[in-house]
């Protein structure tokens, strides 16, 4: 009988754990991971295009969100694989510690436990990371967080975004690349400028009130 109870456990723990081959996430709020731009192009909120910050290889746009959510962005790479989606932000609806918590959860029950912690130590802001490598090799990242401060680097509320790593990196080496190839225009240096030392003018390089 003991032995009999210890099989049903195992067959238990074996049908409710998360595989280690489970599949990546790629889609949320009805957007895809490598899909065009084009085939959602409808969904693109009217507006000016803006390259992502420190990284002109990459595009951001707002899109249309269902219900749930409050707001949602779209990254796509301009060279390697333009209209390409590469990454995708969304907010939700529900800011509350309470809904992150359950998020958390039922993220775990289908995709197992986050891979890193990328919060802070105080708690103020939330983050956790799942790492995830595909059979041909595309790797994927997910990053579910919660924020309550009021610093703007990160997004108020719950949100969670889904990265293509690889896309990401071959949009990076191909802007890498076409860099090299521009012709360096000459670049006359005045009296004083570019020399290591003490800046001519600390009034231009400091913030004024």
């Amino acid at each position: 009988m003991k032995r009999y109870l210890i099989v049903l456990c195992i067959l238990h723990l074996m049908a409710t754990a998360v595989p280690a081959w489970a599949k990546a996430p790629r889609e949320i709020a009805g957007y895809r991971l490598g899909q065009s731009l084009d085939s959602c192009y409808q969904r693109v909120v009217a507006g000016p295009v803006y390259p992502v910050r420190l990284r002109p290889y990459l595009m951001e746009v707002p899109v249309v969100v269902p219900q749930g959510f409050h707001s949602g962005y779209i990254i796509y790479g301009n060279c390697a694989d333009p209209g390409i989606i590469a990454r995708i932000k969304v907010k939700y609806a529900n800011d509350s510690r309470r809904f992150f918590d359950q998020l958390l959860n039922r993220l775990k029950q289908r995709f197992g436990d986050p891979d890193e912690y990328k919060g802070d130590a105080f708690q103020a802001y939330l983050a956790w990371k799942w790492s995830f490598e595909e059979p041909d090799g595309q790797r994927i990242t997910m990053i579910l967080s919660h924020y309550s401060g009021d610093d703007d680097e990160h997004t108020q509320g719950n949100a969670l975004k889904l990265t293509l790593t690889t896309q990401i990196a071959k949009e990076r080496r191909c802007y890498e690349a076409e860099e090299k190839r521009k012709p360096k225009p000459g670049m006359r240096l005045g009296r004083g400028q570019g020399r290591a030392g003490a800046p001519q003018n600390w009034d231009n390089l400091l913030p004024r009130p």
